[in-house]
């Protein structure tokens, strides 16, 4: 995606990176990766509601409740010596990823 104040800059930007590599202008897009792009005269929103409610459904975690913390303080964690509790943390460090991911690519 590119953005610029003025046409002409715009497309020397276009033709700059056409003469490197080989592109598809898709033009102006409305969704990218899941989230979507609305733009009017005066602004441009990235939406990713979305986009995290795929991530969400994924991992099965589509009907939970927001909470400011997520660990119940008053549980005492142990560590799993024997290995016989199965280990999430592949799975909520992806989930982690993906969300981090989704909130630096729409902030400002």
């Amino acid at each position: 995606m590119i953005f610029a104040t003025m046409i002409q800059l715009q497309d020397k930007t276009i033709a700059d990176i056409e003469a490197e590599w080989e592109v598809t202008n898709l033009r102006e897009p409305s969704k990218i990766v899941g989230i979507k792009i609305m733009q009017t005269p005066d602004s441009i929103a990235i939406l990713s509601k979305q986009y995290i409610e795929s991530i969400l459904h994924k991992e099965g975690l589509n009907g939970m409740n927001s909470m400011s913390m997520p660990l119940d303080l008053n549980i005492m964690l142990v560590p799993n010596l024997e290995g016989t509790n199965r280990s999430r943390s592949n799975l909520f460090a992806r989930l982690l990823r993906e969300l981090q991911y989704i909130a630096n690519a729409t902030r400002c």
